[in-house]
């Protein structure tokens, strides 16, 4: 406190600390509700801006960055908040899509290259590293779609079922894509460098549309780097 000199309305230099301290805590809250923006509409003004606060006084931050506070808050809210069950699954979302959204964007495979695989399947496929997928117990993208309405219908708010999504960046864009059942087994195993002719064994005949779906969309979509 000896080198600071306090000036205008503030008397001595623990005035002038005291701002700083307040003023730290509130840039932190604003970083967790600019990250959080649809938890904190689903949890409500009050409760949001009490387990912020209670976050950060348990988990204060340790980058000069503030775009990189917020990691575990998810794991927080599973300690704190047991009245909307959903309510972790919709942080972890949303801390996936801040990731996706600084994330570079990859140079994405040509759609002629995808020629060679009905000639050989047995290939691996390596995803941009801006692609994540997602399994949720909540829908919880639907209830983040959601997070800007002042007004919600009951038909809405059905959130209950499984959800399975992939999230991509291409020029710059994030992009969101709803995957069935079967979409979702075939990707987890791309993603985990499974050979395709290998992931399509575990395939039932009667999801060929799903199938056909799926890759029609990697085409297009731009998520897939590599095949190799």
């Amino acid at each position: 406190q000896d080198g600071i000199r306090p000036g205008g309305r503030l008397a001595n230099a623990s005035a002038v600390l005291d701002v700083h301290r307040e003023g730290y805590k509130a840039r932190l809250l604003e970083a967790l509700g600019e990250t959080f923006e649809a938890t904190w509409w689903a949890l409500g003004d009050d409760d949001f801006l009490s387990l912020g606060s209670r976050y950060i006084d348990a988990y204060p931050s340790a980058s000069k960055n503030l775009s990189d506070y917020g990691e575990g808050f998810p794991k927080f809210l599973s300690s704190e908040e047991e009245e909307l069950p959903f309510i972790v699954e919709l942080a972890q979302f949303e801390w996936v899509f801040k990731g996706v959204f600084h994330e570079l964007q990859h140079r994405p495979l040509k759609a002629e290259n995808f020629a060679q695989i009905e000639a050989h399947p047995s290939v691996k496929f390596r995803f941009g590293s801006s692609c994540r997928l997602l399994q949720f117990s909540y829908k919880v993208y639907d209830l983040w779609t959601l997070r800007e309405k002042e007004s919600v219908s009951e038909e809405e708010l059905e959130i209950e079922g499984v959800q399975r999504i992939i999230l991509y960046k291409r020029n710059s864009k994030i992009y969101i894509e709803r995957l069935d059942a079967v979409q979702f087994e075939i990707l987890a195993d791309l993603f985990a460098e499974v050979l395709l002719d290998v992931a399509l064994e575990k395939v039932s005949e009667n999801a060929a549309a799903s199938v056909k779906a799926l890759f029609s969309f990697l085409v297009r979509s731009g998520c897939v780097e590599k095949l190799y």
